[in-house]
């Protein structure tokens, strides 16, 4: 028998639905002008969010380089900020937001108020 393009195309719809087993979540991050990526919360939905963080700035050194993420949060928060290096390794460091609620949390120099 012969199927009609469109009940072809809506068999490709057609599968069950998604289950704790087989439910995947991806996350891309640009690689930055000195090799870092910033990788965000990696326990968050959205793990670079806007309204989490304000700035990034990246500097390109002889050093290798640094990406400092301005972060905003709630007094006292631990905010964990992730990025991955040149080479893929994952380094995260973990910053408490002071009362300014903001932090700038960086990929060499930890967390700075």
């Amino acid at each position: 028998s012969t199927q009609s393009r469109s009940s072809a195309a809506s068999d490709v719809y057609k599968r069950q639905p998604c289950q704790r087993d087989d439910f995947r979540l991806f996350h891309a991050a640009p690689v930055l002008a000195n090799g870092w990526s910033l990788l965000g919360e990696l326990g968050k939905w959205v793990p670079t969010a806007e309204a989490r963080f304000t700035r990034v700035d990246v500097v390109a050194d002889s050093s290798g380089g640094e990406v400092r993420a301005h972060v905003v949060g709630a007094r006292d928060e631990n905010v964990t900020v992730s990025f991955a290096d040149p080479q893929g390794q994952v380094h995260s460091t973990t910053c408490r937001v002071p009362s300014s609620l903001s932090v700038v949390v960086s990929n060499v120099h930890g967390c700075t108020v």
